[in-house]
């Protein structure tokens, strides 16, 4: 039993824990937080987690299972509960998350709404309803085996300002909002005419509808909601011009913004405390398979060597050593000095402006009135820990291919000196601006590189890797810029030029020195 425990059992534990934690983390910044995707709601709180979740256990668990004496059948079996445990909590989790981290913005009227940057719930102190101009979808369908159908009428209308004497304003239509009314037809009722008492009740919403007053002062974005689509196609009756993609879609919320998580996250605590139960149970039900159970043991031994190495040359990265020494140093100063600030009570994933400020950001009308150490600090902050892991990655993969053949100390003196050019550059074109300068010194390093190349002085080619790196870190960069606006994309070429220009300036003496002698 205790084996059981130790190598099935805890290892799903560890497993269900990490990967609700790592796709909850990934749903949040690429769905909730940056609005990359907008995924139906079906697909990504159930049908993407359980493919995710067969190919770990197809590439990770399934060596676990068999230390189980199970015959082919059981097997298949225990490998598709395994898949739906792991999904299942995110069912639940997903919404929750989505309520909880879903923001109210109030505003006087539906044209102040921001559609560039959109969030879950809004309350409109003042607007008006064209709901001559609504459109209607009507969605049919049966339930379950049964003849019964159920028919819902899908509204939907223009959200305009109201002027002082109650009259609309008619703008550009981006913002709707929409109501549903449903009814269930059971069998009994088609007796003689099936269509009659259906057409009947669609005639009945509709009248309804157009007296229909909404209450704008809990509104919920349907961005995220299975419904929109059905919405859009009402809104679509109205408007054929509509874009799917720009239009923001609300519906009448009820309770209030504060009690909008309700039970969801004892729900979601439950269930994955529940997963983790059953499949204790399921773990105690067969017997130990010993001859996987000897096999696993010599590959746990091996294992164990192979992570230990692992371990070691991950930490190597951070620790100086000849031939290799700016790159550690600068990377764990930038650490350092997120820990610091972390330690102070900083955001450590969003830090608000006044707090990059009081530490050391670049802001052109500070720096030029005398605080001339910030084009200096700047060059160590960074706007959170997804900032800093893109961040130290560039670095980590330009530094350990640059380094080597232009030295440490010109490698620092070059990645600081573009920095602080690039830095002082932008309080030129920004005054105002908050400038964070990893990324541009950064940018400096590729213009080293280009420089070298330029001169025909690399030795080898540069690997796939480090080209993807690249292109990776340009267009997070490019992205960052555009939406945080920390640093301007002017400046990402000035220091790109201005370290293609003290490479070549630079090498091309070092090459007539080289010469001299």
């Amino acid at each position: 039993m205790k084996i059981k425990l130790l190598k099935v059992y805890l290892p799903f534990v560890y497993l269900s824990l990490c990967f609700t934690a790592i796709y909850a983390f990934i749903y949040w910044m690429a769905v909730i937080n940056l609005d990359i995707f907008r995924p139906n709601g079906l697909m990504a709180h159930l049908i993407v987690p359980l493919a995710i979740s067969f190919l770990v256990v197809l590439f990770y668990y399934k060596h676990k299972l068999r230390l189980l004496k199970l015959d082919k059948r059981a097997f298949s079996f225990y490998i598709m509960m395994v898949c739906i445990l792991l999904a299942i909590p995110l069912f639940k989790g997903l919404p929750y998350l989505e309520n909880a981290q879903g923001e109210l913005v109030r505003v006087a009227k539906p044209s102040q709404i921001n559609h560039n940057r959109q969030v879950l719930f809004y309350s409109v102190q003042q607007g008006i309803t064209f709901n001559e101009r609504a459109g209607l979808f009507i969605d049919r369908g049966r339930l379950g085996k049964s003849s019964d159908i159920r028919i819902t009428c899908y509204f939907a209308s223009p959200l305009l300002d109201v002027r002082s004497d109650g009259r609309y304003i008619i703008t550009e239509q981006k913002t709707w909002i929409g109501v549903k009314f449903s009814r269930v037809f059971c069998n009994g009722l088609f007796d003689k005419n099936p269509d009659q008492s259906i057409n009947s009740f669609i005639k009945d919403c509709t009248q309804k509808y157009i007296n229909y007053k909404y209450d704008l002062h809990y509104l919920r974005n349907l961005k995220f909601d299975d419904e929109r689509r059905e919405y859009y196609r009402a809104i679509v009756k109205a408007d054929k011009g509509a874009g799917n993609r720009k239009l923001m879609i609300l519906t009448q919320e009820e309770g209030s913004y504060e009690a909008r998580t309700g039970y969801d996250g004892y729900w979601f605590w439950g269930i994955l405390i529940s997963v983790n139960i059953i499949w204790l149970f399921f773990v105690l039900l067969p017997g130990l398979n010993e001859t996987e159970l000897n096999k696993s043991a010599a590959v746990e031994m091996r294992d164990k060597r192979r992570q230990k190495e692992q371990l070691m040359a991950f930490l190597n990265i951070f620790i100086p050593k000849k031939g290799m020494i700016a790159t550690p140093i600068l990377v764990d100063l930038n650490i350092l000095f997120f820990l610091v600030m972390i330690l102070a009570g900083v955001d450590w994933l969003y830090p608000i402006d006044a707090e990059l400020v009081h530490w050391g950001a670049n802001v052109g009308f500070l720096t030029t009135n005398g605080e001339w150490h910030r084009l200096l600090t700047s060059l160590f902050i960074n706007s959170g820990a997804v900032h800093l892991a893109v961040n130290m990655f560039a670095l980590l993969f330009v530094g350990s291919f640059l380094e080597p053949y232009i030295g440490s100390r010109t490698f620092a003196v070059t990645y600081l000196l573009t920095g602080i050019i690039a830095g002082f550059c932008c309080t030129l074109l920004r005054n105002s601006t908050i400038v964070l300068g990893v990324s541009s010194a950064i940018f400096g390093m590729y213009g080293v590189l280009l420089s070298l190349k330029f001169l025909d002085r690399l030795k080898n080619n540069m690997p796939l890797a480090f080209k993807v790196s690249i292109a990776l870190f340009v267009a997070l960069s490019l992205f960052e810029s555009n939406v945080y606006g920390y640093v301007n994309n002017a400046v990402y070429i000035i220091a790109l030029f201005s370290g293609f220009f003290i490479g070549v300036a630079y090498f091309s003496l070092k090459r007539y020195m080289e010469g001299l002698d």
